[in-house]
């Protein structure tokens, strides 16, 4: 039974490892997604990518600082989002023909092969237009797999759009949560109401921290094991030792059971190195300033940062749950079925004792 305990729990880090790497891959995790609410134009934009950008060359020379806003709405059944472009270097975006938006300089759109296929009947449509809203815009690439519609950033557009938001991606991640804040605080002075933000680091090494716990865990209960062992192992010794001190010498019995000794020695450099391991993945832990208590010794304090992630996720809901948020509570379902499906065998395969 202890087997298939360290059987199912191999596979659950493994599980949490696998997630992390699939938002890695699909996602750039140094990016920090606000979702907002009010007007902003492209010069407020744009003068707000370039004051962040001035500050972040400050601290950073060597950072570059890509700004993307998108507007959200609807066009014949499909997603439809207005981009200042550059959203293919935030998310993994997979062209079948062309390229993606590369800026506003031009009326351009790029189509989800899908919906390619549903207004075209054909996927080769770069340097067709498509007319949305009485606005034709040139279509320059077309996306693998998607129900997606992107247009370049237009002021004039008179498009009915559900959501607002805007993206940084911030390379420096040693000031990462002080370039959030000051961040939003930037889009407060504009008179933007932030619902939410998200910071995709946070979001894909959340799987890195829970594998990293569990790991830490199961060290902690194998440590405990083998220091039980080095104290049993040891106290067997010494008592046999002082049975036979009047007829040996301490050296002299050393030799004699030189092997358990051996083993005793073997045992507690085991046990340091499970210690060295549970040290080393407590230093790569990456614990958010929102879930770390403002007094640890508090109750209360602990209570407020609960409160807070809660009334942050119910905003999130409120919201709408897209992009990386909403493929972090797919991968959750997928690891909770796949717990659920070990446990349900773990209990299956246990052997049933009649109760006499």
């Amino acid at each position: 039974m202890a087997v298939k305990k360290y059987i199912v729990g191999i596979l659950f880090i493994a599980l949490m490892f696998s997630s992390y790497l699939y938002l890695a891959d699909n996602y750039n995790i140094h990016t920090v997604e606000y979702a907002f609410v009010g007007d902003i134009s492209y010069k407020q934009f744009d003068d707000l990518r370039k004051s962040t950008k001035a500050l972040v060359k400050k601290t950073s020379a060597n950072t570059e600082l890509i700004c993307v806003l998108n507007f959200i709405g609807s066009f014949k059944g499909n997603k439809l989002i207005m981009t200042t472009g550059y959203d293919n270097l935030i998310k993994n975006i997979s062209m079948v023909k062309g390229r993606f938006i590369g800026g506003i300089q031009a009326r351009e759109a790029v189509l989800g092969d899908k919906v390619a296929d549903k207004l075209f009947r054909s996927i080769d449509v770069v340097g067709q237009v498509i007319s949305i809203n009485k606005q034709g815009y040139k279509i320059v690439g077309v996306i693998k797999n998607s129900e997606d519609i992107y247009i370049t950033f237009d002021e004039s557009s008179n498009v009915n759009w559900s959501k607002k938001n805007v993206k940084f991606i911030i390379e420096n991640q040693k000031f990462l949560y002080l370039y959030t804040e000051m961040l939003e605080s930037k889009l407060r002075i504009l008179n933007l109401e932030v619902l939410e933000r998200v910071v995709y680091k946070q979001e894909a090494y959340l799987y890195i921290n829970i594998m990293l716990i569990t790991i830490i865990l199961l060290l902690i209960k194998a440590t405990k094991k083998q220091i039980g062992r080095v104290i049993r192992s040891t106290k067997e010794t010494y008592d046999e030792y002082r049975e036979q001190s009047r007829y040996i010498e301490f050296i002299e019995y050393l030799k004699k059971h030189i092997n358990a000794i051996y083993q005793i020695i073997i045992k507690l450099f085991l046990s340091a190195i499970y210690l060295s391991a549970i040290i080393t993945c407590i230093a790569i832990l990456q614990i958010p300033p929102t879930a770390i208590p403002n007094n640890l010794f508090a109750l209360s304090s602990y209570v407020e940062v609960i409160n807070l992630n809660a009334n942050n996720y119910i905003k999130r809901l409120d919201y709408g749950i897209i992009g990386i948020t909403r493929d972090g509570l797919i991968i959750n379902l997928i690891i909770l079925i796949a717990m659920i499906g070990a446990q349900f065998y773990m209990n299956k395969s246990r052997p049933y004792k009649k109760k006499i």
